[in-house]
């Protein structure tokens, strides 16, 4: 090695370790979690579970979260095309539909159910709203069916179980028939969006 080279060598800084960045909070549910733990909700509902990715993070990582319902019939929907692409991971038949259910009690559904945190209700959302007291809920987030059709249907049914000062939701707000009904539905509150295509109103009354 010459001189010359010794010497550009000797007038480098020191070499920094790389700083690990956090982790992006940008998903439906660390929205849904900063709205739990900042609003002291303690109830809630989720329409559309699939393998329970939402579910499980608020039940982790939100100790005040005393019960949320779980509603989902895991079996295959209607076709309904995304506007950009074709719908990935949903289920194509029932041997599809029945593995995701799987995935989902195997997340740890058995000692949430005992601890009494976890309500799972494997029906629809329509069959399953009329066990659920008006009123009761803290939040709901709809993210089940994004046919026009199924999600007026979602509001419809579940905007009565949340109480005063509550939280209604759902995801994929992007989607035209999701955005459509959203707006068809719910004409007296002002529609608010958040990250990762989340939708999102208040009920009055608090």
């Amino acid at each position: 090695m010459t001189t010359a080279r010794r010497l550009q060598q000797a007038r480098r800084p020191p070499t920094r370790p790389a700083r690990l960045l956090p982790k992006a909070r940008f998903k439906r549910y660390h929205w849904l979690e900063d709205q739990i733990k900042a609003r002291g909700y303690a109830i809630g509902a989720e329409i559309g579970v699939k393998g329970g990715k939402t579910t499980y993070h608020l039940l982790e990582h939100c100790p005040g979260l005393r019960r949320i319902y779980a509603v989902d019939p895991w079996t295959t929907y209607e076709a309904q095309p995304h506007p950009t692409r074709q719908i990935r991971g949903w289920p194509a038949n029932e041997d599809e539909a029945r593995k995701i259910e799987l995935r989902f009690l195997a997340g740890g559904a058995t000692e949430y159910i005992r601890a009494g945190r976890l309500v799972v209700m494997k029906t629809t959302s329509i069959l399953a709203a009329p066990d659920i007291q008006d009123g009761a809920l803290d939040f709901v987030f709809i993210d089940g069916s994004h046919t026009y059709h199924a999600v007026t249907e979602d509001i419809g049914a579940w905007r009565p179980k949340i109480r005063p000062g509550g939280l209604l939701s759902g995801h994929d707000y992007p989607w035209p028939t999701v955005r459509d009904a959203v707006h068809a539905n719910i004409q007296d509150l002002p529609i608010l969006t958040a990250c990762d295509g989340v939708w999102f109103c208040y009920i009055p009354g608090a």
